[in-house]
């Protein structure tokens, strides 16, 4: 009987090791995939030509910003956190600015600006989309491929569509949720499984019972965590 107690006094000792060790990675992984970042625009325009005041807060440069101002989104690598960029438009009218800013691959945050653009002059652009900035880009004329400007970003800038982004990163959101509620059981199975394992005395079948429970649960949340790690993983990768 005392072999089999330090039998199942071993094992609870193993278990709540792999319990620790498990919410001390998640922690990690947590702290790792959690960057707030914000982002403001402020334009300024004169005739077709419009100045956009990028400011970034929350991370460190270099940073990727992608900028749709006419439902072509223009990327931009290895940025400073405060940069300005120049847009000539095709023509005069009330346009949705977005701003999509990363940080290592990883979309880190968002925002849009309404820009209202009056032209003084009777002959707008209308042949060319042409945008001047001292980043990575220099003039895309003529065309919404996206080819001049992907060629010259370096490997891990973001060069999805943000609508499939915003699917892929909503559903890996839900998953990682799913997991996160299943965690928060384990857990819990684990406090009561300890429980009834104190209060088991002397009884060897109780108490083994509460053992075998107390196992199966760390092995879940443990499973759990590594599943969340893994899903941020995933989802950086899909993303960029």
């Amino acid at each position: 009987m005392k072999k089999q107690r330090t039998m199942n006094n071993f094992k609870l000792k193993n278990i709540f090791f792999i319990f620790i060790f498990a919410l001390f990675f998640s922690s990690v992984n947590i702290s790792n995939a959690e960057t707030v970042a914000t982002v403001s625009i402020i334009p300024n325009c004169v005739n077709l030509t419009c100045n956009f005041m990028i400011n970034v807060s929350g991370t460190d440069a270099p940073i990727g910003v992608s900028l749709d101002y006419e439902g072509v989104a223009f990327i931009y690598s290895d940025q400073e956190v405060n940069t300005v960029k120049s847009y000539t438009y095709s023509k005069a009218g009330n346009y949705d600015l977005k701003a999509i800013i990363y940080k290592d691959g990883t979309k880190v945050a968002s925002n849009a600006v309404k820009v209202n653009v009056v032209s003084s002059t009777t002959n707008e652009v209308n042949s060319a989309i042409i945008n001047k900035s001292t980043g990575t880009v220099d003039t895309i004329t003529n065309t919404n491929l996206k080819t001049d400007v992907l060629d010259k970003l370096p490997l891990g800038t973001s060069k999805g569509p943000d609508t499939i982004d915003k699917i892929i990163e909503i559903f890996l959101d839900i998953v990682n949720w799913i997991f996160i509620v299943a965690t928060g059981i384990g857990v819990l199975m684990i406090i009561i499984s300890g429980i009834s394992y104190m209060l088991a005395g002397g009884d060897e079948t109780r108490a083994g019972k509460a053992t075998k429970t107390l196992l199966y649960s760390a092995l879940g949340v443990a499973i759990s965590l590594t599943s969340s790690f893994i899903i941020q993983i995933i989802k950086n990768l899909l993303i960029s």
